[in-house]
């Protein structure tokens, strides 16, 4: 665990579905190596001089990050198509889902920000790629 991490800075919230993305039947865990992408909603207002005045819309912070996965059987592609296309559950970018992650530990509440393309890459196997996700804030450890 690094000394700081996005669990530090994001606010302690709930998800609209108590669904988790990294467990039970949705235990599979994304393969990414894009950065945790830092972002707070501010305005910056450069002045003529070339000065900046940074207005903060809020004190909240959000991160960013893609999911990709290899080499899923049918089964396994089968459930992350459930999760996001199912009205009950992500409802595509509509719902805000959990996510254990598999590096860290925490439980962050998610919602896509893409739509997803699964690719059949032989019989029975399918690659989800760049599936884009805005990671809202976190679970509190229990």
């Amino acid at each position: 665990m690094a000394a700081k991490e996005m669990y530090d800075y994001l606010d302690t919230v709930a998800a609209d579905v108590d669904v988790t993305l990294g467990a039970g039947d949705y235990a599979v865990h994304p393969e990414f190596s894009v950065p945790e992408l830092g972002v707070k909603n501010q305005i910056i207002h450069l002045g003529d001089d070339g000065s900046e005045e940074v207005i903060d819309l809020t004190d909240s912070v959000y991160f960013t990050t893609s999911f990709s996965w290899r080499s899923l059987t049918e089964a396994q592609s089968g459930s992350l198509f459930d999760l996001f296309y199912d009205s009950a559950k992500a409802n595509c970018m509509a719902s805000s889902i959990k996510w254990t992650h598999p590096t860290d530990g925490h439980i962050y509440v998610i919602k896509f920000r893409s739509f997803m393309q699964r690719d059949p890459v032989a019989a029975g196997v399918y690659d989800i790629a760049g599936l884009k996700v805005k990671i809202i804030g976190k679970i509190a450890d229990v």
